[in-house]
């Protein structure tokens, strides 16, 4: 399969199709204001796939943490064969419900790739994938696809396609929501690239709460490695970003607990994430946060009452996991130990539920408490509001106030027998 002609050939083809007229255009607003393009018809193969596309970023560093024979620059030289290889590979896996939209027999390709002047693809990656790989299968079922409609550019700087990137971005036609990580990476290159702070930031990409989204990366690169899974983004769950950006980087972001308190925040965090059942992790993260110090003495409690077994005794700062209070260890969080250390993480898992759920309990039954004295006393207010009024009423039915005297005091032999029985 032709992944795309040399560039020599490229540039000289994409100047050829331009000097032939065209009637059909398309427009959209680049380099500062909003123009038409005309459209032009190129072989199938002329295009190279866009390897800074910001959809595979997160795929494209999986694919080097999985194949040893890829260095980190593996992606770098857009010309490459082999990356332009990997990168169709990628794109297909990403494509895969625009596959059966274009194998219907009258489906045809609707909307003009956008090409750079060098036969870069900045617009329409996924789509060629596809179009690409139902030629190579059938290219008689499939002629259709052996020509495809281009837009193609005027010389540019890379700011000016990634504006018309974060632009496209938000129309909606066939093309799938990129992945929460991918965009997250652009958000952070385009920070450190051009210097910008979060404000900044998103006034570039016209994006609120990127910070939390930045933030939530970093956690879930954080989380993949101590796993063992670096840059393995594929492995995290569709909810995953609720759990980085929602549970993580905001509870954090409101400072619920002691800041030294945020690597145990963290692991147990991750712990909830790992839990295979699909609990709803943000929301549990979210209690953890509010709730750090009655969890880390659930832990040690458990720990101590032999129900948790860990891998070895001493902790990392020195001294037994079980030595010194919550809080301690020989210089290192104890829970923290304890939580690196468990044996059984889905029994470390119930402990942290059972936990949050005790409290969640011994707090209702304390607001339930209050709450009868609270009634209590807006009784013995309204009784003396009562006793006041007697002084100035002159006409009063005192059969109905003895009726309900009697009521009142048929409840309150109830409640007072309630509180004098231990």
């Amino acid at each position: 399969m032709l992944l795309g002609f040399e560039l020599s050939e490229r540039i000289e083809r994409l100047a050829e199709v331009q000097e032939q007229e065209s009637d059909r255009t398309k427009n959209f607003d680049f380099q500062g204001s909003h123009q038409y393009f005309k459209i032009y018809t190129v072989p199938v193969g002329l295009p190279k796939y866009r390897l800074a596309n910001i959809r595979t970023k997160s795929a494209q560093k999986e694919y080097i943490a999985k194949d040893s024979k890829s260095d980190e620059e593996f992606f770098d030289d857009p010309e490459d064969e082999l990356a332009q290889k990997a990168q169709h590979e990628l794109l297909i896996k990403m494509g895969k419900n625009l596959i059966q939209l274009f194998e219907k027999e009258h489906d045809e390709q609707k909307d003009a790739l956008i090409l750079d002047n060098k036969g870069f693809v900045v617009n329409g990656n996924r789509r060629l994938s596809v179009l690409r790989m139902l030629y190579n299968k059938d290219s008689e079922k499939y002629r259709r696809f052996s020509h495809i409609d281009v837009v193609i550019l005027p010389p540019c700087v890379e700011k000016d396609i990634q504006e018309l990137e974060r632009v496209l971005q938000i129309e909606k036609d066939v093309k799938q929501d990129y992945d929460w990580h991918a965009t997250a990476m652009q958000y952070r290159e385009t920070m450190e690239s051009e210097g910008l702070t979060y404000k900044q930031l998103q006034n570039h990409w016209k994006v609120s709460g990127i910070e939390h989204q930045i933030r939530g990366l970093e956690f879930a690169e954080e989380y993949l490695e101590s796993r063992g899974w670096t840059n393995q983004f594929s492995r995290l769950s569709q909810g995953a970003e609720y759990a980085f950006v929602t549970g993580m980087s905001k509870e954090l972001k409101k400072k619920t607990f002691p800041i030294d308190k945020t690597d145990l925040f963290k692991k147990l965090a991750f712990e909830v994430i790992d839990d295979p059942t699909g609990v709803i992790a943000f929301k549990q993260i979210s209690e953890i946060a509010k709730n750090i110090e009655v969890v880390a003495k659930g832990i040690e409690q458990a720990y101590d009452e032999k129900e948790i077994e860990t891998s070895e005794e001493v902790v990392k700062g020195g001294g037994e996991i079980g030595g010194t209070g919550v809080f301690g260890g020989g210089g290192s969080d104890r829970a923290t130990d304890i939580i690196e250390k468990s044996t059984d993480k889905e029994l470390l898992r119930e402990i942290v539920k059972d936990s949050l759920e005790a409290d969640k309990a011994k707090k209702k039954f304390k607001q339930t408490k209050l709450a009868v004295i609270s009634e209590l006393k807006k009784t013995q207010d309204n009784l003396l509001r009562a006793q006041t009024a007697i002084k100035t009423t002159r006409t009063l039915d005192k059969k109905n106030v003895i009726s309900t005297l009697d009521e009142i005091d048929d409840l309150l032999t109830s409640i007072r027998n309630w509180a004098n029985d231990d």
